[in-house]
């Protein structure tokens, strides 16, 4: 919908990517004195920093909290945010920013700014694992681990292609013991399992076709299959956008899911290990407000 044009933004900072991360910044920062909308930056300092500032955030205090980062940063801003907070938009500085890829928001720095100024929102209903929100998805298995063994060096070096280095090294250590997962009362066993929001996965790869952010439906993306050949293949297929293809791949709509495995296995959640099992998931009870491209805007 067509909200006011924002006129105060709080912008919650990860400057964690170096000199290239704050010269976007200023470039977004002139673009919104440009437009009329004065900005009130908050930078963070350590994990959990995000989570406090936007806590502190009212529709009283500002028009809208902008997160300006990576989906970690996102993550931390979505999960401080309170009933009474303004419209919440993403200014994407990270590593992958998988969720402006799945909103199609611009590249350019400037046009981004446009879409957050311009102020159409949609309801959005985030995901919850073990009490905490999630924006996009959340997982157990060869993509838990990878989160899990990337350092911040190693992102700051080699991007998202740090996650993939470790996905393959994971695989090649083997000894996958799988999960086993309640999917609104049915029990199924898997080698990995991807709770998602969104269709794309780590980017611009198609996890699940379906999917969409502002369906309020969780989707559990469940692979069968636990030797490394499995994985291989399936790495495989994802790259070409045919994950959902595969006769051991099942993609299914539930209201809850609880995932047991391994004592202490890791749960990632937008990029960032938030939990370890169990875990269960369910859907949000109340929807956020969330910044979109007019092409996504209800009418």
């Amino acid at each position: 919908m067509k909200d006011p044009r924002p006129k105060r933004a709080l912008v919650v900072f990860n400057p964690a990517a170096g000199r290239r991360r704050r010269a976007a910044l200023a470039e977004a920062l002139d673009h919104f004195r440009r437009k009329g909308v004065f900005t009130t930056v908050r930078e963070t300092e350590a994990p959990g920093d995000a989570e406090r500032i936007a806590a502190e955030a009212t529709a009283g205090s500002c028009d809208v909290v902008v997160a300006a980062g990576g989906d970690g940063t996102f993550n931390e801003v979505l999960n401080g945010l309170g009933a009474e907070a303004p419209p919440l938009a993403v200014l994407p500085l990270g590593t992958a920013n998988v969720l402006a890829v799945e909103l199609g928001l611009p590249r350019r720095i400037e046009a981004v700014v446009e879409v957050i100024v311009e102020g159409r929102t949609r309801p959005f209903w985030p995901g919850i694992v073990n009490g905490r929100r999630f924006a996009l998805m959340a997982g157990v298995g060869v993509d838990a681990m990878a989160v899990d063994a990337v350092g911040v060096r190693q992102k700051r070096l080699f991007g998202r292609y740090a996650y993939a280095g470790q996905a393959l090294l994971a695989i090649a250590r083997g000894g996958f013991s799988g999960y086993v997962l309640d999917v609104d009362g049915s029990r199924v066993e898997a080698g990995s399992a991807i709770v998602t929001l969104g269709s794309n996965y780590g980017g611009s790869y198609v996890l699940a076709p379906s999917a969409s952010l502002f369906q309020p439906e969780l989707l559990v993306c469940i692979l069968r299959g636990c030797r490394r050949r499995d994985h291989l293949r399936y790495a495989a297929a994802l790259l070409r956008g045919r994950l959902a293809e595969q006769s051991d791949v099942r993609i299914v709509p539930a209201r809850r899911i609880a995932i047991a495995g391994p004592a202490a296995a890791p749960v990632q959640c937008d990029g960032n290990i938030v939990c370890r099992l169990p875990a269960t998931f369910t859907l949000a009870a109340r929807p956020v407000a969330l910044v979109v491209p007019a092409v996504l805007a209800e009418p």
